[in-house]
């Protein structure tokens, strides 16, 4: 069975446990390292959301905007 994602929620929880505890600086460097690797990769994942939701924004923004020049050019 497929491993359920966590939410936008949970992601972020996390992401901040992980500051948390590279700004204490009291994991040992190995443990750090996956920390911070781990931060990066859901940091990732917040991005692609975004720049998703912006891309078919952008899209439906584009679409209306020639629609509207069409009506004009026909006018």
């Amino acid at each position: 069975m497929k491993k359920k994602e966590p939410s936008f929620e949970e992601r972020l929880a996390r992401l901040q446990a992980i500051v948390a505890s590279l700004e204490s600086g009291n994991a040992p460097l190995a443990e750090s390292v996956a920390l911070y690797k781990e931060g990066i990769a859901h940091a990732a994942l917040f991005l692609v959301g975004f720049l998703n939701g912006f891309g078919r924004t952008l899209r439906r923004e584009l679409f209306k905007a020639a629609r509207a020049g069409e009506n004009l050019l026909k006018g």
